[in-house]
């Protein structure tokens, strides 16, 4: 039972016959669908590899003539970093001591029961979280709760065969380093420069 101070004296009491915990509503139809397979790592950073297949229609040649060329299939390796999402929780004294437990008429707040709520909240959180990804990742772009893009990688690692100007500056304003090697008929010393684009002992340690 509990005091009724608000249409009575202080030593009315009133029951309470129910608790409602209103709980946010927590889109979740994306990973309900199985679209994205997690697993877990142990490093910061994962690279994704990517191999270009090539389909030519061959053309018809006199038997004994010089066949067609099959065109080579040209491969790509993207590193992503890992994104970290930390979320923190405090207990105070002034969430337990002297608080009624929810639900409750008579019973105290228990640290044991506010950690769990705090636990649970922190998890649905994270769970709205991802599936916010999940839809950035369909969208095809990534952004974090400020709106800024989230998985973006640092370096992108090519064969020789998209080795161009424009790619290289393209990737340069995008914050994006390009790791390709040059052409053989390229200088490499004159593109290298200030960036270091040519990074062909990069590609190799990776």
């Amino acid at each position: 039972m509990l005091l009724d101070v608000f249409n009575g004296s202080a030593f009315n009491v009133i029951a309470l016959t129910d608790a409602i915990n209103r709980m946010p509503f927590k889109p979740s139809r994306i990973g309900e669908m199985g679209l994205f397979d997690s697993r877990g790592v142990t490093t910061t950073s994962v690279m994704v590899e990517e191999k270009d297949g090539v389909l030519s229609l061959i053309p018809t040649k006199a038997r004994g003539g010089i066949p067609s060329a099959h065109a080579a299939e040209e491969r790509t390796v993207r590193n992503f970093v890992i994104p970290h999402l930390p979320l923190d929780a405090t207990v105070r004294a002034d969430e337990i001591q002297n608080v009624r437990a929810f639900g409750s008429q008579d019973e105290l707040q228990g640290i044991a029961q506010v950690v769990n709520d705090k636990i649970a909240s922190m998890r649905q959180s994270h769970e709205v979280t991802l599936e916010y990804h999940r839809l950035g990742a369909i969208k095809g772009l990534v952004l974090d709760s400020d709106g800024a893009p989230v998985a973006w990688p640092v370096a992108l690692a090519g064969d020789k065969g998209y080795r161009a100007d424009w790619i290289d500056e393209y990737l340069m304003q995008l914050g994006i380093r390009p790791v390709i090697p040059s052409k053989e008929n390229e200088d490499r010393d004159a593109r290298a420069g200030p960036g270091q684009l040519d990074a062909r002992p990069i590609q190799a340690g990776l």
